[in-house]
């Protein structure tokens, strides 16, 4: 399947659920209360944190199960998926009686949790544990459709059951649920997604044989995953210290509202990134071939048109930061939320600037940099998310972390060219991140001014959207798109929608 259809189907499997989100969370928020929601959000956390027992083998398993089912070798290809299922067995039983175990401790220690909803988020947490066995195994089984190609069943799939789970949520609240329930909720999603996944497993390996795996498959597969399991412990640290810290020192209401706009602007920049999966592999095959030319050609569009996207995305979402919180949640969550989505933004904008360079740095073969850097830029961000919470609150915390996001990136994306990439910064810069670097400095002073505006009425708001929604696409059409790119669109529109001369 080519990396456009890969990227395409990856994308779509990450529309539906970032939409139901975005539909249900005002919904949920408001059946909660803020500071249940809060709570809520809490618990995701902890159990994504205990996520780093994860080892991150799925990298090395996609990597070899796709060699050997393209030789045809299936003996190989059965010890490989056995190997990684026995492993993702084990840390999801390791990490359910933690879980289970520690329960207590951190509803009464750690977490500043009010004293009426400590009963609730101790069971909450109790019901996890068996979510988290499950989920270790739903994780692996998802990466073995995409070790095979097959990105648009594993798209349909995440489509689906990923647009269950805030679906069910709403159910469970409007049902009078609370916690406990929606955690249930979605622990038995997981339990039918697993039960899928086995059958496409069946569908896909119809020779696979549960095996025990020899040395040789658990050295090569765990020695490919090393590098990327610092990855994996970066990516959960980053994704979960800074609510965990403003769970143990703030109170709910406070997580809640930063959480709530993180969510938002982190879904849509997470789509995003899903159109840039296959990069991984496909620079692997063209560094393979040595054909570095053309790896440098697919660079520069993909990073030029996906820097553009993310700097509209950026500037739309912070230029109308105020109205989306106020038409969505209906002030649900505090004052200070318009203002951390805008910080967020640039945060994450900051984030995806070195995306593309780190599936292409890994694809080389130097997972080592990518890893060192993830862990590095992690551990600056647990500490200046520390640093922030002990002299201030939740917006001096998104600042930390924008100022540590800008000089973590920059300083990656100056070391992955100058160690890794086949060629210089500088040969890439201009066409790459020209066009949107000059939007992002014009608009960023538009935004700046709009920060302390009333929200607009609906009718100005809509028509303000649409008119800098529309210029954006102008610029992107005339000045981001390749001339040889818009020849091909129209050409794929014309041919899409010519109807034929009736004959006379």
């Amino acid at each position: 399947m080519s990396f456009l259809r890969n990227s395409t189907f990856n994308f779509i499997g990450g529309v539906l659920p970032a939409v139901a989100l975005f539909v249900t969370i005002p919904v949920i928020v408001h059946r909660l209360g803020v500071d249940s929601y809060g709570a809520l959000a809490l618990i995701t956390s902890i159990v994504g944190y205990f996520g780093i027992l994860d080892v991150n083998v799925t990298a090395g398993s996609v990597k070899y199960v796709a060699e050997h089912q393209a030789r045809g070798e299936n003996t190989e290809v059965s010890r490989v998926v056995s190997f990684g299922l026995l492993l993702y067995l084990a840390i999801g039983t390791l990490g359910g009686l933690a879980l289970w175990f520690s329960a207590e401790h951190l509803v009464g220690s750690i977490f500043k949790i009010g004293a009426a909803a400590r009963n609730e988020v101790f069971q909450a947490i109790r019901w996890s544990a068996p979510a988290f066995f499950v989920g270790q195994l739903q994780i692996y089984l998802q990466s073995v459709p995409q070790a095979l190609g097959r990105f648009d069943l594993s798209g349909k799939l995440d489509s689906v059951f990923g647009t269950l789970a805030p679906v069910a949520t709403v159910l469970v609240v409007l049902a009078g649920g609370h916690l406990t329930e929606i955690v249930i909720a979605r622990f038995a999603i997981s339990v039918v997604h697993c039960a899928v996944l086995v059958l496409v497993l069946r569908r896909l390996l119809p020779g696979f044989r549960l095996s025990w795996p020899d040395v040789g498959v658990m050295r090569k597969v765990g020695s490919f995953s090393a590098f990327t399991y610092l990855q994996r412990i970066a990516g959960v640290t980053y994704q979960n210290a800074d609510k965990l810290l403003i769970g143990a020192s703030q109170s709910m209401a406070s997580l809640a509202t930063y959480i709530i706009p993180y969510t938002l602007i982190s879904r849509i920049y997470g789509m995003l990134f899903r159109l840039l999966q296959g990069m991984f592999p496909l620079a692997s095959a063209l560094a393979a071939a040595q054909d570095f030319r053309g790896l440098q050609e697919r660079y520069v569009y993909v990073m030029r048109y996906t820097y553009y996207i993310n700097v509209c995305v950026c500037l739309m979402a912070s230029a109308f930061a105020t109205e989306l919180l106020h038409y969505w949640l209906k002030g649900a969550v505090g004052s200070d939320a318009h203002l951390i989505l805008v910080i967020v933004a640039y945060s994450l904008l900051a984030e995806s600037t070195t995306n593309l360079p780190s599936l292409v740095n890994d694809g080389l073969g130097h997972p080592h940099i990518s890893g060192i850097a993830a862990l590095s830029r992690s551990a600056a961000g647990v500490a200046a998310a520390w640093w922030a919470l002990s002299w201030g609150g939740i917006v001096a915390l998104a600042l930390s972390q924008l100022v540590v996001s800008v000089l973590a990136s920059a300083v990656f994306v100056g070391v992955v060219h100058r160690l890794s990439m086949p060629w210089r910064f500088r040969d890439v810069a201009g066409p790459a991140y020209g066009i949107g670097t000059w939007v992002l400095v014009i608009g960023t002073p538009l935004v700046a001014l709009r920060l302390s505006s009333a929200a607009l009425e609906p009718w100005p708001f809509a028509v303000s959207a649409a008119a800098i929604a529309l210029l954006l696409a102008l610029i992107g059409w005339y000045g981001v798109l390749m001339p040889e790119h818009q020849r091909q669109l129209l050409g794929l529109v014309q041919s899409r929608f010519a109807r034929p001369l009736p004959r006379s």
